[in-house]
């Protein structure tokens, strides 16, 4: 199972923290991104969550080996 895959199957929007660590990269590196628009993220109050869902297509759109499948 790729790890898009595993991030798509996630029932709940995932916080920061939980995102980098499933891609093994800082919070500081996913707080850019989504501060950027590079990656798909939406706001609840203040705190920045992610869909599982968007995420795990932003993932695959990344993967150039997996736009053919």
């Amino acid at each position: 199972m790729t790890i898009a895959e595993q991030i798509e199957g996630m029932k709940r929007a995932l916080t920061a923290p939980e995102l980098a660590e499933l891609l093994a990269v800082s919070e500081k590196t996913i707080y850019a991104h989504a501060r950027a628009n590079r990656i798909p993220s939406f706001k609840v109050g203040n705190a920045v969550r992610f869909d599982p869902k968007a995420v795990a297509v932003w993932l695959a759109g990344k993967n150039p080996s997996r736009s053919n499948q």
